[in-house]
């Protein structure tokens, strides 16, 4: 598409033909230099606006990559409790295993329990990779839901009784522990285990609690009176 352009050139009466020449060069110059300058700050702008779609976009897709590995981990520390009661169960019914033999197995699983859990402080105390603390972090975690399994397999426990040791119980109490229409809750993976009589959740926070609240109350009051 061809374009015009409009220039303003003061000239003088008495200039020559040369002069009136140059000065029309050197308009037409300049106008095209902040032309140049005001494509490249628009061009510039683009730029910006795309790597920031870019970095948006990135940011998403690593969001959304850790939701899944939250919900894997979950699903991994529950499949570890599942296991352990299964098959606990099966071999003291079929006689592999006997009572005292499942009770010294639970020994050993809480000492490895105590071993991972001193390993996993040393990482943080240690400022390791953050995947090197989550990796022990969830290696803990099963080896917790796995004496669990056995534990509570071994005591014949029939009923659950599902509450949040949190402070406040907010969307991870009523979602990912007692949503009954989530297939990945708690409770609905106890449910579907078809190993208990009775499954209970109990909506309400530690901060309900007498006791633990008189404890905040005291540990503020320490803290002020550390200032006075």
């Amino acid at each position: 598409m061809n374009k015009r352009a409009s220039y303003e050139i003061d000239f003088k009466g008495n200039d020559s033909a040369s002069a009136v020449a140059q000065k029309i060069v050197s308009s037409v110059t300049s106008a095209q230099k902040t032309a140049s300058a005001s494509i490249q700050a628009v061009n510039a702008g683009l730029q910006n606006q795309s790597q920031l779609s870019a970095g948006c976009a990135a940011q998403a897709r690593r969001t959304s990559g850790e939701i899944a590995g939250q919900a894997k981990a979950v699903r991994d520390v529950s499949s570890a409790y599942s296991q352990a009661y299964t098959q606990t169960k099966a071999d003291l019914k079929s006689g592999l295993a006997t009572l005292d033999e499942v009770t010294r197995s639970i020994e050993v699983q809480r000492q490895q329990v105590a071993d991972l859990s001193s390993q996993y402080k040393a990482l943080k105390a240690s400022k390791a990779s953050a995947a090197s603390v989550s990796s022990k972090q969830k290696e803990l975690d099963e080896a917790r839901q796995a004496l669990s399994g056995t534990v509570a397999a071994a005591a014949g426990y029939k009923n659950v009784v599902l509450r949040p040791l949190m402070v406040v119980a907010g969307d991870h109490a009523n979602n990912d522990m007692a949503d009954p229409e989530d297939p990945e809750s708690w409770v609905s993976m106890f449910t579907a285990s078809e190993k208990f009589d009775k499954i209970d959740t109990q909506i309400a926070g530690l901060g309900r609690i007498a006791d633990v609240q008189a404890l905040y109350v005291a540990h503020t009051q320490a803290a002020v009176d550390s200032i006075a």
